[in-house]
């Protein structure tokens, strides 16, 4: 079995200081005078980037530290981008960090120790019966999504 999340000691103080850094990294761009309203389309496309890579990453089944092994060198290139363009690149990289770190942070509540004291992922807490019912829900808004959309299109000619 590939072994995917967070667990044991060696990964479990990863996503808290991650967001720890993250928090700080804000509150020090933010007492620097810097503000939200900053962001120009450029940053907030590489802030994309750095957030949804490492997401698709945990998603493909590579453990937090694997994934942040992969996402360090985004995040520094990016930094560096921001910085020499006299961007907001400690904010950028500050929000980058929360929200890797709330993700991880909520991937290890979500993680319990099956009866004989393995990890479970979080994403593999949820039944067969689950899964199944949620695959009708979204085929069900899906359907009527585009049901609502042909409708549209046809009564605007």
């Amino acid at each position: 079995m590939v072994e995917t999340g967070i667990r044991g000691e060696r990964d479990s103080w990863l996503a808290p200081a991650l967001l720890v850094a993250g928090v700080a990294a804000l509150g020090y761009a933010l007492r620097s005078r810097w503000s939200p309203l900053e962001m120009n389309p450029g940053v907030e496309g590489a802030l994309t980037v750095g957030i949804l890579g490492p997401m698709l990453l945990l998603l493909e089944g590579l453990r937090f530290s694997e994934m942040l092994k992969a996402a360090v060198p985004i995040w520094i290139i990016q930094f560096a981008a921001c910085a020499a363009v006299s961007g907001p690149a400690i904010a950028g990289l500050g929000i980058e960090l929360c929200v890797i770190g709330m993700i991880g942070v909520l991937i290890r509540a979500l993680s319990t120790r099956d009866h004989r004291g393995e990890w479970t992922r979080g994403d593999q807490l949820l039944s067969t019966s689950q899964c199944a019912n949620l695959s009708a829900v979204h085929h069900v808004v899906a359907s009527a999504a585009s049901s609502s959309s042909s409708s549209s299109l046809s009564s605007s000619f």
